[in-house]
């Protein structure tokens, strides 16, 4: 649980910061059509026909104006929509049994989370199969995405790619995240899922024996492979219908 808190509170604290901006968009958009509407009016009411109006130069910029800022300010309340909706689909705060869950929809909602670490430097590439919906504990598995992509964006210093490739293999699904980051040393490999043990600053991060549990928990198993100054990918693969879930 602690481990769930440690988590929850830093991806909240990301997504504060992510809503900032659109807010700020919002914010600025407002004052901007308000001082545009002050302007119209007044030149509404010094002008004595339609035509004269139309062809005043003030009101052309202003009417422009207003046109740009009400696109800005829908772009960036689509943009406030889509990380809350992400935000609920990640949480899953009062759902504590197995249930059906569409994974791509996880992984994106987790991309969507982490948009504001991305930037232009990091390219999100997803060859997503074609996935039955895993009956499966959908908040634990989230967090499971949220661990590996984070791990896989933190492991990239400069520019980079992380590759999210999903597929049915008979009963079971895999979902891998490979990233093209600075990759984990040979001897820590074999330590990198004991609880307590920790390489940041070479290429993972905190949390993957927190992933390593979940993964057993639903009767999966997870790997990783990975080469210093080229990059990792951590595959997981677990049953459509997750260990218990048909008891």
């Amino acid at each position: 649980m602690t481990e769930k808190m440690a988590s929850l509170g830093n991806l909240v604290a990301g997504v504060a910061h992510e809503i900032n901006n659109p807010i700020g968009a919002f914010n600025s958009a407002a004052d901007t059509l308000k001082r545009c509407i002050e302007r119209v009016t007044q030149i509404v009411v010094q002008s004595e026909t339609g035509n004269e109006i139309q062809e005043n130069v003030h009101y052309q910029r202003a009417v422009q104006l207003m046109n740009n800022t009400t696109d800005n300010a829908v772009v960036a309340g689509s943009r406030v929509t889509r990380i809350v909706e992400s935000l609920k689909h990640f949480a899953h705060l009062d759902e504590a049994d197995y249930q059906q869950t569409d994974l791509h929809a996880a992984l994106d909602s987790v991309v969507t989370l982490r948009e504001h670490d991305l930037g232009e430097r990091i390219a999100v590439v997803r060859p997503y199969g074609d996935l039955p919906l895993v009956i499966c504990y959908a908040a634990e598995l989230n967090q499971v995405f949220m661990n590996l992509f984070s791990n896989a964006v933190d492991s990239i210093e400069r520019e980079g790619e992380i590759t999210i490739r999903t597929e049915r293999d008979g009963e079971e699904v895999i979902v891998s995240v490979t990233d093209t980051g600075e990759g984990i040393p040979p001897e820590n490999l074999d330590r990198i899922f004991d609880p307590g043990f920790t390489t940041r600053g070479v290429g993972v991060g905190l949390g993957l024996s927190t992933v390593y549990r979940i993964v057993q928990k639903h009767g999966g198993q997870i790997d990783v492979k990975s080469r210093v100054n080229e990059g990792s990918t951590f595959t997981i693969q677990i049953p459509i219908v997750a260990q218990g879930a048909d008891e």
